[in-house]
């Protein structure tokens, strides 16, 4: 039967939180370097690319499990100090032994039983007693009664915790088993072939791995035809029955990106009335694409002449279009003529045109937000912030912070795992959408950004102009940026910083 001490269990807590402090700070130092060390592009070479590689998929795993694994623990053990006070018992110096319920059970039967005798002697008369006496024993065996029931309900309560507490902690264990698995492998050498100089980990047995680095759910195929499909701002929006619904929105994603890749062709169907539209538009001096935006000459015969010389499909006329012009007259019209100011690469898109949908945005445009240019990529993450501040308190978005990376997002507690962290904070009217918010490390955000924004607040209330740009940095296809390089002017003066989107990650 279980049994505790509340006051060693206690201590043992505060003692395991200050070493899991102390031992994550030396693993995020360690991840940090490792970071800088694959961010580096001055070293090439077959060497350096095999130990980047090998850093990434197997050191990276190892860190970011027992991290979180310490963070999770460090939760655990705290609320499970806190569970016992609010569902057992607050004494700080509590001892429970479940031992003594069965004790309990037998002393509590024999006191009712002598309570029941001595109430019916009390009824009859009998006994021998004065009544001063019946009525001094009877309270005695009441608050002896009385005090065994708390006791008994105490240790029930402690049976009924600990039923529900059991095993909060294998997941931890598993994973921190599956830690150690790997680190044995790692100091095994297996990886490293002294004879290339080179790093394989095929050599390794990774089945630990597999334990710590989530499997990633094949992409959903998508029949195509199913789809109506709307050319709007160099984008196919596809959708069902005139609604673009979460399931829509994944399908022009994927549809886009097959484009993209050569995957899938656009008929000339699809193109020829669009591309119609478009020429003859721009006959008329008016852009399709921004109505609000009415073309020069030059800009109209830049686009018929573009789509004449490319081959541009007319469907009516039979003039066959291919697909990649679409992007090319969109993305970089050139102007031509007196007022030539150079290549405008694509138009900035205002008032939200700029969201694919609620939580996503469009591939490739430059957008407005708030009075602030964004820039984003070709997977739709935002690539650049560029912005001359000025001091006006904004609004927040919770869902929008909360979505911030999606998958990607570093799920953990408090500043281990990630906040949505605004580029431009609110404090300057930065948009509370997902236009202007990424997924940032929590002690980034709260830290070494925080610390870059009041840097800028300050200099605006000196009556300093500020001007910041601001470019997430990312890893393969990830929405979540491996760090932030950061270049900013007060009153003139360059000022440059770079941060690792992990704990501890500003210099």
């Amino acid at each position: 039967m279980p049994r505790i001490d509340i006051g060693e269990v206690s201590y043992f807590v505060g003692q395991f939180t200050r070493e899991s402090e102390r031992l994550r700070g030396a693993l995020t130092d360690y991840r940090k370097a490792v970071a800088k060390l694959i961010a580096d592009d001055a070293m090439q070479g077959g060497f350096i690319t095999s130990a980047k590689n090998y850093y990434e998929h197997i050191h990276y795993p190892i860190v970011d499990t027992t991290i979180a694994c310490l963070s999770e623990a460090d939760t655990i053990l705290k609320k499970y100090v806190a569970d016992y006070a609010a569902q057992v018992d607050d004494a700080t110096n509590s001892r429970l032994d479940s031992d003594r319920l069965e004790a309990l059970y037998t002393e509590i039967r024999r006191s009712e039983n002598a309570l029941d005798d001595l109430t019916h002697a009390m009824e009859s008369m009998a006994g021998g007693l004065n009544i001063g006496q019946q009525i001094g024993i009877k309270l005695g065996l009441e608050t002896a009664m009385g005090q065994i029931k708390e006791e008994i309900k105490i240790l029930e309560r402690y049976l009924d915790f600990e039923n529900s507490h059991t095993n909060v902690m294998d997941d931890v264990l598993t994973r921190m088993y599956q830690v150690k698995v790997g680190v044995n492998e790692i100091l095994a050498g297996k990886a490293f072939n002294g004879t290339t100089h080179m790093y394989d980990s095929s050599k390794m047995q990774l089945g630990w791995l597999d334990h710590l680095v989530p499997e990633k759910k094949p992409e959903k195929a998508y029949n195509f035809e199913e789809y109506t499909k709307t050319f709007v701002d160099g984008y196919w929006i596809l959708s069902k029955n005139g609604v673009t619904d979460q399931d829509a929105a994944k399908a022009t994603v994927a549809y886009n990106d097959a484009l993209k890749d050569g995957t899938i062709k656009v008929t000339s169907e699809e193109t020829g009335d669009f591309m119609t539209d478009y020429m003859l538009g721009a006959v008329k001096g008016i852009n399709i694409l921004n109505p609000d935006m009415p073309l020069t000459k030059m800009q109209s015969f830049s686009i018929i002449s573009f789509a004449l010389l490319g081959g541009i499909t007319m469907k009516s006329k039979g003039i066959k279009i291919p697909k990649s012009s679409v992007s090319k007259i969109y993305s970089n019209v050139q102007l031509k003529g007196k007022d030539y100011t150079g290549t405008s690469n694509r138009f900035v898109l205002n008032d939200k045109n700029h969201f694919l949908n609620e939580l996503e945005l469009k591939p490739n445009v430059k957008y407005n937000s708030n009075g602030y240019n964004y820039q984003t990529d070709d997977l739709g993450r935002i690539s650049s912030a560029d912005a001359n501040l000025t001091l006006k308190k904004g609004t927040r978005n919770t869902k929008h912070q909360l979505e911030a990376g999606g998958e990607d997002r570093v799920k953990a507690p408090s500043t281990q795992g990630d906040h949505g962290g605004h580029l431009i904070g609110t404090q300057f009217d930065g948009s509370p959408l997902l236009d202007n918010i990424i997924a940032m490390n929590g002690n980034v955000n709260v830290s070494a950004y925080k610390k870059l924004e009041n840097t800028w607040a300050s200099s605006l209330r000196n009556g300093s102009e500020v001007h910041v740009n601001i470019k997430p940095v990312y890893m393969g296809e990830s929405k979540r940026p491996m760090r932030f390089d950061i270049k900013y002017k007060i009153d003139g003066q360059k000022y440059e910083d770079q941060l690792f989107n992990e704990y501890g990650g500003g210099k």
